[in-house]
C-alpha cells in the first residue's frame, strides 16, 4: 500500500507533537496498514516528496468510504488487517515517515476508494482549531493535490 497523493484535495494535516496518539475518526474495518518505514523527507519539493513510502493505517467505513491516516511512527500501528475499529480507538501514534514537510503532522483524508482517485470533503464536529496544511506545505509550492 503506497500513498502517492493521487487526490489529496480535501486532505487535512494536523500539526501534532511526535508520538501523539492517533484515534479512529469513525467505526470501520482495518483494510491495510504499513508499519515498517524508517525514512522521511522534511522539504517542500513535490518531485521528491510525492510517492515516498510512509507508515499508515487505512480503515473502510460502513458507508464505503476509506480513511487514510499517514505519517505514523515505525512499529506504532496498534491494529491488524480485518480488525473492527470503533470511533476513538487508538490506531497508532504520529511519527516521522514519508513526506512530512516542514513539521511533523498527521495527514488524514477520506476517499471514495482505496485507489485514492477522489478525496471527499470532511468536517469535524466540536473542532474549532486551525487546519495546518498551509503551514506544512506552503501554497506557493503547488501541493494542493495532484489533478
Amino acid at each position: 500500500m503506497k500513498f502517492d497523493g493521487s487526490d489529496s484535495t480535501y486532505a487535512v494535516d494536523f500539526a501534532l507533537p511526535l508520538e501523539s496518539p492517533v484515534l479512529a475518526a469513525g467505526d470501520g474495518t482495518v483494510i491495510g496498514f504499513v508499519d515498517d518505514v524508517e525514512s522521511y523527507y522534511t522539504g517542500t519539493d513535490p518531485k521528491i516528496g510525492l510517492g515516498l513510502p510512509t507508515n499508515m493505517v487505512v480503515i473502510k467505513h460502513g458507508d464505503g468510504t476509506i480513511a487514510f491516516y499517514l505519517h505514523l511512527k515505525k512499529d506504532s500501528a496498534s491494529v491488524t488487517k480485518g480488525q473492527q475499529i470503533r470511533q476513538g480507538d487508538i490506531i497508532g501514534v504520529t511519527g516521522l515517515s514519508g513526506w512530512i514537510g516542514l513539521r511533523p503532522h498527521l495527514h488524514f483524508q477520506v476517499n471514495t476508494s482505496v485507489d485514492m482517485e477522489k478525496s471527499l470533503p470532511i468536517t469535524f464536529r466540536d473542532y474549532s482549531g486551525p487546519l495546518e496544511h498551509n503551514e506544512i506545505y506552503p501554497p506557493s509550492k503547488g501541493i494542493e493535490g495532484k489533478k
